[in-house]
């Protein structure tokens, strides 16, 4: 059962300098209009089990547009990330929290 956080929760973890490895799921047309800062684009079809670069005990925090996605990757990799968590609402609640969006593809 994944866990989720809501984007000012994350927000605030990563003010503290909490070290998080962002997901971003979406597509890469998606993810070049805006992300969340810091996050990495790996589209959901590319994703199967294990995350290439992401070590098992890191936190791991799945984002897309709205949840769905993100969920969907989720399960299909919380068996090798004990520290798995969707960002719920995805990018749309982000923006909706007046939180700040990159764009680009870095």
């Amino acid at each position: 059962m994944k866990k989720e956080i809501t984007p000012l929760e994350l927000k605030k973890r990563l003010d503290t300098g909490e070290s998080l490895r962002i997901v971003d799921v979406r597509m890469p047309i998606e993810f070049v209009i805006g992300h969340i800062p810091g996050a990495v684009n790996m589209p959901l079809p590319k994703i199967v089990d294990q995350i290439p670069g992401v070590n098992a005990d890191e936190t791991l925090i799945m984002v897309c547009k709205a949840g769905g996605r993100s969920g969907m990757a989720c399960e299909r990799v919380e068996s090798h990330y004990p520290n798995l968590i969707n960002l719920e609402g995805g990018t749309d609640a982000w923006i909706a929290s007046g939180l700040k969006i990159s764009r680009g593809t870095k």
